[in-house]
């Protein structure tokens, strides 16, 4: 914080009397007098057109270089700035749980098990791609898939 430049009692911006009673604030004197007008001339966004405009015409001289495209964020960065934000959410009580949903009720109380053909079917797609699979493996994986379109596709 600056210091305080006129005597204690004066706005050190517009230099008008400050009322008594309003001469300290927790963290020391007052600096400028409690008109709105006066405050928001000497906040922290006082001369920001200046440098809003100082910054469009380093833009327009090709000077400017996206701080992104320096330093991109890596995997690891991301994953501690999503984990960060999921904790605030549920610090502030905003996070709900997806599956407290009565549809995602429904699709977790199904059974997450499959066998056979298809069972070997989803073991191979979850490393691999659908060359991999034999036709046999394939039909039942394409049935499986018809099955859970028409399931969640709305019944009118």
């Amino acid at each position: 914080m600056k210091p305080k430049q006129q005597p204690i009692g004066i706005c050190d911006l517009c230099l008008a009397p400050i009322p008594r009673e309003q001469w300290y604030t927790r963290r020391g004197p007052r600096l400028y007098c409690p008109d709105t007008d006066c405050r928001n001339t000497a906040n922290s966004r006082a001369g920001a057109p200046i440098r809003a405009e100082e910054q469009r015409e380093h833009v327009r001289r090709g000077e400017w270089q996206n701080p992104a495209k320096i330093n991109p964020p890596t995997g690891a960065e991301q994953a501690r700035r999503s984990r960060l934000g999921r904790l605030r959410e549920v610090a502030r009580g905003l996070w709900r749980n997806p599956a407290l949903t009565p549809a995602a009720r429904e699709k977790l109380s199904r059974p997450r098990k499959h066998s056979g053909v298809l069972h070997r079917a989803m073991e191979k797609l979850r490393h691999g791609k659908m060359a991999d699979l034999t036709d046999e493996e394939r039909d039942a994986y394409r049935a499986y898939q018809r099955e859970n379109r028409a399931r969640r596709s709305p019944r009118g």
